[in-house]
């Protein structure tokens, strides 16, 4: 995916199987226009992080900054602290999030940013309510509910 092909909104969430690589893609485009946009990457994004990211936004600037947040997972704590940047963002302010997981996301958060998936074949877009009539016996052989069980970070943890 190109920052070109992105809305001008905000917050944008890409989903992206290939995170690390669609990431940094995207942060070289973003290097040319201005070096003030920055790229934060971890593998799990923490509190410390967030404050990081806070603080960054927070701080006076004359032109647009884009902040390219990259992770895997995210933790609660951090989706709280980064939630009213994402409300109410400073003007001249706007966040490009790729994660490779939507299931550690809260939906407050998802509710304030612009979901894109950038995966042709976005098994994301599951059909909840065959799961939901499913028995639970069956509901664990589902081929969603499978590659969820079987899904590993960027450093092969069990998710």
């Amino acid at each position: 995916m190109k920052l070109n092909d992105l809305p001008q909104h905000h917050a944008v969430l890409i989903l992206d199987t290939d995170r690390i690589n669609s990431s940094e893609k995207i942060f070289a485009e973003l290097q040319v226009l201005s070096p003030v946009h920055r790229f934060f990457n971890q593998t799990v994004l923490d509190i410390e992080s967030a404050r990081i990211i806070i603080s960054w936004a927070n701080t006076p600037y004359n032109e647009e900054k884009i902040a390219l947040i990259s992770f895997h997972t995210i933790g609660l704590e951090a989706q709280n602290a980064l939630l009213k940047l994402l409300e109410e963002p400073r003007a001249g302010v706007r966040f490009i999030l790729v994660t490779s997981n939507t299931a550690s996301l809260i939906p407050t958060v998802l509710s304030r940013v612009l979901v894109i998936s950038s995966d042709e074949n976005n098994e994301e877009l599951f059909d909840a309510e065959n799961f939901l009539k499913a028995s639970h016996t069956l509901r664990m052989k589902l081929p969603h509910t499978l590659k969820l069980l079987s899904q590993v970070d960027e450093v092969e943890r069990k998710d």
